[in-house]
């Protein structure tokens, strides 16, 4: 189970936030705090959603959009003319593919 948030938060928990010390968890530091006494609601979902609290998880939404992409060329990008396009490919705007190298 992972723990993935959409926070509402109001300005009371932006006191709580500016007064807890800084450091690598201040946010949850202030989430704890800010909850103590008081109402909190969440929801429980078998939904894979994705998180960015470590740099290396950027790699999963990288994986995530390229698995929508749809084969396209866009008609502004250069393709050489002895370059090969294999499979399901997606050329971007004003995306240059060089052809194949000789020996």
């Amino acid at each position: 189970m992972a723990v993935v948030g959409v926070y509402f938060l109001n300005k009371l928990f932006l006191e709580i936030l500016e007064k807890t010390s800084k450091e690598h968890y201040s946010f949850e530091k202030a989430i704890t705090e800010y909850a103590k006494g008081k109402s909190v609601k969440f929801a429980v979902t078998n939904v894979n959603n994705l998180s960015l609290k470590y740099p290396w998880e950027v790699l999963l939404f990288k994986d995530k959009i390229l698995s929508n992409l749809k084969k396209s060329v866009a008609a502004t990008a250069s393709i050489a003319s002895s370059a090969e396009l294999i499979g399901e490919v997606f050329v971007d705007e004003n995306a240059t593919v060089i052809g194949k190298f000789s020996d």
